[in-house]
C-alpha cells in the first residue's frame, strides 16, 4: 500500500464521518422542531 493510498483512505473514512454527523444532527434538529 502506498503512502498516498492510505492517505486517500484516511480522508475518506474522515470525510464519510462527517457525513455521518452531519446527518445525526440534521436528525436531532428534526426530532426538536
Amino acid at each position: 500500500v502506498t503512502p498516498n493510498a492510505r492517505k486517500i483512505e484516511e480522508h475518506k473514512r474522515k470525510y464519510e464521518g462527517l457525513l455521518k454527523e452531519r446527518e445525526r444532527k440534521k436528525a436531532e434538529e428534526v426530532r426538536l422542531c
